[in-house]
């Protein structure tokens, strides 16, 4: 039977699988972001520093990375049912340790349980949709997921704030506990078996090299955001994340059955998908940290203010990630990609036009084209190129695919904000607001660059195949 056919056949059943999977992602990236509000309250009732509470944001994405490639290893080890229930139930399991916690230490922990269960969730369900669905019918199942990934951090932060302040933390992580719990319920009754199992060898030290090279990185990253590229810390963090990857990478090369098949790299379609991606992804996150940076410090609004801005964005881009998708299902990712790489290029270079007066609403709508830009290119071009992929090797290329898509946004964030501070340090005759100013001009305009740089890239090499499938390469083994 052909997947159109099973498709066709069992597409009721197919959508109830599809919900159970999209809602535990749901709930699962909600978290990511839910804790932000909580921060200061947390902070004085556990009596811990701003540096040591934003471990619990800084933790929590640091282990997500680090599951995100031992899903690969999982998802052909495991059956899916079995899969997700095991993932949800380390979620929960961190969710109510949040819950119930009597000190700073054991809320630590439960973060670092949800991660690990949170960290599962995306490759999951993309190898499952890419899997359960025809590829004719990709686009608008890939957009679902997007548009998940889009609203659930989003409205995090707003949603809890409003249970926080009415009811107070605990009780936002026995609610997601009751919900994550429901999932799983549900899961049981609904979930089926839809990936094709084996019994691959786990291989101890590709786990190891893997967790070490993404951690190190990632915390270097992360440092040199917080006390800058000019300390050793950061560059002595980043330089064992590259060298425990380097070794990773050429052991994976090496092993007849690698615990990450990086060999889904030599597939050119998959290669530029994920680069193209990666840049998306850097640019997405850079610019969401400068511009609350821009309209608190230099034009004077609130946290509040500045997250209004951004929020017609976010819901713009979870509805046209659905539009997206039904657009890719019926005409290719090309006229998606180059309208949207368009519109992320001319937005990253409207901010650079940016000055202390600039009007609220002006932002707003920048801002928004930003983000449909994003919606039209990013899950579109991942779904190109992973149709390039064959269904065996599907988990692998999403955990790739996610991981190298982490790893830019963490690169991006800390090498633009670099620039910002560097550049307005450049100018120190100047007074606070123009020397920032300077420094933010400067990062945007090397962003806008990036995104023609994404631009040019899916201009020459993003086609819709005439029988779009899989890409056979000479000289592949099978």
């Amino acid at each position: 039977m052909s997947s159109n056919e099973y498709y066709q056949q069992n597409l009721k059943k197919i959508i109830f699988i599809i919900a159970i999977l999209v809602s535990g992602g749901f709930i699962t990236m909600f978290s990511e972001t839910v804790l932000t509000p909580a921060l200061p309250t947390i902070m004085a009732e556990t009596n811990v520093s701003t540096n040591v509470a934003q471990w619990l944001t800084t933790g929590f994405i640091l282990v997500s990375a680090i599951m995100i490639p031992l899903t690969a290893f999982f998802i052909n080890r495991f059956p899916t049912r079995r899969l997700f229930m095991g993932a949800m139930s380390l979620f929960a399991f961190g969710c109510l340790l949040c819950a119930i916690s009597p000190n700073f230490i054991v809320i630590l922990l439960g973060r670092f349980f949800q991660a690990a269960g949170a960290g599962m969730m995306m490759p999951l369900c993309q190898t499952v949709v890419l899997i359960l669905v025809p590829i004719a019918k990709r686009g608008t199942a890939m957009g679902i997921i997007g548009l998940v990934m889009a609203l659930a951090p989003a409205i995090g932060p707003t949603l809890a704030g409003w249970v926080i302040d009415v009811m107070g933390w605990h009780i936002m992580f026995y609610i997601i506990t009751a919900l994550s719990v429901l999932d799983i319920v549900l899961a049981g009754l609904v979930l089926e078996n839809v990936i094709e199992t084996s019994h691959p060898q786990l291989d101890l030290p590709s786990v190891i090299l893997s967790s070490i090279g993404l951690a190190a990185f990632l915390y270097g990253c992360t440092a040199a955001g917080d006390i800058g590229l000019l300390h050793i810390i950061p560059w002595l963090f980043i330089l064992l994340g590259v060298a425990a990857s380097a070794v990773f990478v050429k052991r994976q090369f090496n092993l007849r059955e690698p615990f990450l098949d990086l060999r889904i790299l030599r597939y050119p379609r998959f290669t530029i998908a994920t680069i193209i991606a990666m840049i998306v992804n850097a640019a997405l996150i850079s610019g969401a940290v400068m511009l609350p940076i821009f309209m608190q410090n230099i034009q004077g609004f609130s946290a509040m203010q500045s997250g209004l801005a951004m929020l017609p964005g976010a819901i713009c881009m979870a509805i046209m990630n659905v539009v997206s998708g039904r657009i890719f299902d019926k005409y290719g990712p090309r006229g998606l990609a180059l309208i949207g790489l368009s519109l992320l290029t001319l937005s990253a270079g409207a901010f650079v036009l940016m000055h202390p007066g600039t009007p609220f609403a002006l932002i707003c709508v920048i801002y928004t084209m930003r983000m449909v830009g994003v919606s039209m290119a990013m899950m579109p071009i991942t779904t190109w190129g992973l149709n390039a992929i064959s269904n065996k090797r599907m988990a692998h290329g999403t955990a790739i695919n996610n991981t190298l898509r982490q790893v830019a946004g963490s690169i991006g964030t800390t090498f633009f904000v670099a620039i910002m501070t560097s550049f307005a340090s450049l100018r120190p005759n100047d007074d606070y607001i123009t020397a920032n100013l300077y420094g933010i001009h400067i990062s945007f305009a090397v962003i806008t660059l990036f995104c023609l740089a994404s631009l040019v890239l899916s201009f020459i090499y993003v086609r819709q195949p005439k029988n779009d499938g899989v890409i056979k390469l000479k000289k592949q083994r099978a």
